[in-house]
């Protein structure tokens, strides 16, 4: 692999890493109501540009994760209905993966 392919793929590696730190990290502090795990998208979509063919399925596991998380360390607000804030990171975690395979 040439050096400026391996610098290309580095840089790729820490864009994701950090867009995955900075969404958790947003999840953690905005109310549940809010879908914030749209933002998880950017990871999986930044694993286009590398060589890796499995990096998305990886980055979207990492992500679901995550996202779960968020749910368990987030306080909701008083007479939050979580039946449906688990729906709603259930349809995350799914588009997340749809994504992945795409």
């Amino acid at each position: 692999m040439p050096q400026d392919t391996r610098n290309h793929a580095t840089w790729i590696y820490f864009a994701i890493a950090i867009a995955l730190a900075v969404v958790f990290s947003v999840d953690l502090l905005t109310p549940m109501r809010v879908a914030i795990w749209v933002l998880y998208v950017l990871p999986v979509v930044l694993c286009m540009w590398l060589d890796w063919p499995s990096s998305p399925v990886w980055t979207t596991v990492v992500s679901s994760i995550l996202m779960i998380g968020g749910y368990v360390f987030s306080t909701a607000e008083p007479g939050a209905n979580h039946d449906i804030l688990q729906l709603n990171r259930a349809i995350g975690i799914f588009v997340l993966l749809v994504l992945a395979h795409l």
